[in-house]
């Protein structure tokens, strides 16, 4: 739990260095609206996420270009990192 709450924290944190986000119709989402199923989210809005700095985008960019060697076309690992996974006898 530890690490996955500090895990989306970083992704938030980051995001929110990189990039703007503005509602597109000034009007933010009704958050007691939201989607059936087994995955609940708001529904469809629109919004404008921008770069807040070309050099930003250039960062996101680069580091966007270091994964193509280790995902696939479906955006998954092609092969798991080493040291991702303890091995069964050090356990």
């Amino acid at each position: 739990m530890h690490i996955a709450d500090r895990s989306l924290f970083l992704a938030i944190s980051r995001l929110l260095w990189a990039f703007d986000f503005n509602v597109v119709d000034r009007e933010v989402p009704d958050p007691a609206s939201l989607t059936d199923g087994l995955f609940v989210m708001p529904k469809k809005f629109k919004i404008s996420i921008v770069p807040r700095d070309p050099k930003k985008a250039d960062a996101v960019k680069s580091e966007w270009a270091n994964t193509a060697d280790i995902l696939d076309e479906s955006g998954q690992w092609k092969k798991v990192p080493e040291g991702v996974f303890a091995s069964q006898n050090t356990l």
